[in-house]
């Protein structure tokens, strides 16, 4: 088509409708313009005037309704052309799930990776399972609020959520050849302080102990609290325990951390033998007593953010004050701590913590630091009468 018409531009062969949002509608609307891929170049030029009519006549619509006050309805582009062509219905632009499907057929990931689909869930809990040319940048931007307001993510892992679902996008985008931007692109997340948790207190430690001795610390929130006091692991790692990663009937009785059904780790490096010391020997007895099935703890147990919620509750039932540097996340730090003061040899604290190497160096020589000097080293830390005397 030679003839110059509004809303009508080419690009690579192939006709769109774009038509800017008037500026003093832009806020409401979510967006500065309106573009939508028109039918195949092949068509005649009278199917191509009938789309452009059909789009203009909705961005008409579209902004009376702004004159109002009132918002377009999300993909009224994509409903007004399919309502021309009925029959294309089935080519809609896919949903961020079905993005997701197509970037893990693409990398041959039988399912996402953990991260990925933490990111995936908390989108769509926040804004639901959209079409990806619906997903507007006020509202990725309202989920970045979201995600640091109501879910206390620091601006690191925010970032990655982004990174996340930015690559969904970006796959079908390419797949699809969709003419559309990345909503997920090029949002400055404020950065804030880094993310840190702070070891208990003696006096901390005693008010968690003394709860530990209620009806309430008797349950499943107090019997791995008893496992993270002792061991400092995460707490993933413990709430995720299978009953055959627990091996008591061996000289120095410890638990294996490794990837099970009921949980992967968060770096392949965690993956370790962990001695079970003072007390962790009888809460991992009394575990094993109580399950019900190959996993150690239930099923509620197996999700970052609800064992994150009960044990946080837990602590705060305690007396523990409520504070962000605060939760069950600080046992970890306890004991590194613990271990530090005691003068523990750093390769064993970083062997009892699960931390990778860092160095050329540390990669030489044995993968796993013997369980005899990483018990030692949490006797030391601890002494006779744990908990962590030797934190302040």
């Amino acid at each position: 088509m030679n003839t110059k018409l509004p809303y009508l531009f080419q690009k690579n062969g192939a006709y769109f409708f774009r038509r800017r949002v008037p500026e003093r509608f832009r806020a409401r609307a979510g967006c500065h313009e309106w573009k939508h891929r028109l039918g195949p170049s092949a068509r005649d030029d009278a199917s191509l005037l009938m789309e452009l009519r059909v789009l203009t006549d909705a961005t008409d619509r579209a902004i009376a309704g702004l004159g109002r006050g009132a918002a377009p309805a999300q993909g009224f582009l994509q409903a007004a052309w399919e309502a021309l062509y009925p029959e294309c219905a089935a080519e809609a632009v896919p949903t961020l799930s079905q993005a997701a499907e197509v970037y893990a057929r693409l990398r041959s990931l039988e399912v996402l990776d953990k991260p990925e689909q933490m990111a995936l869930d908390q989108f769509i809990a926040f804004m639901g399972d959209l079409r990806v040319d619906e997903i507007q940048r006020r509202k990725v931007r309202d989920w970045i609020s979201w995600l640091g307001q109501e879910r206390g993510q620091g601006s690191s892992t925010i970032k990655r959520r982004l990174c996340s679902v930015s690559a969904f996008c970006t796959a079908v985008i390419d797949q699809y050849e969709l003419d559309i931007a990345n909503p997920f692109s090029r949002h400055r997340v404020r950065t804030g302080p880094v993310g840190y948790r702070e070891p208990f207190t003696r006096d901390q430690l005693a008010l968690i102990n003394s709860w530990l001795l209620t009806p309430w610390g008797d349950r499943t929130s107090g019997l791995i609290i008893r496992f993270l006091r002792a061991t400092g692991a995460r707490p993933l790692e413990i709430g995720g325990l299978a009953v055959a990663d627990v091996r008591l009937d061996h000289e120095l009785p410890h638990i294996f951390i490794r990837p099970n059904a009921f949980r992967g780790l968060k770096t392949p490096g965690s993956s370790r033998l962990l001695p079970l010391v003072s007390d962790a020997v009888t809460a991992a007895k009394q575990a094993i007593e109580r399950a019900d099935g190959e996993a150690l703890f239930p099923s509620a147990c197996h999700e970052t953010g609800r064992l994150s919620a009960r044990l946080n509750k837990a602590i705060r039932s305690a007396g523990v004050p409520k504070r962000r540097e605060l939760t069950a996340y600080s046992f970890r730090h306890t004991v590194q701590e613990a271990m530090r003061l005691s003068g523990a040899p750093f390769d064993v604290q970083r062997a009892v913590l699960g931390h990778a190497k860092t160095t050329v160096t540390e990669r030489y020589g044995a993968r796993q630091v013997p369980l005899e000097l990483m018990s030692k080293a949490l006797f030391v830390a601890f002494g006779q009468t744990f908990p962590g005397a030797a934190v302040e």
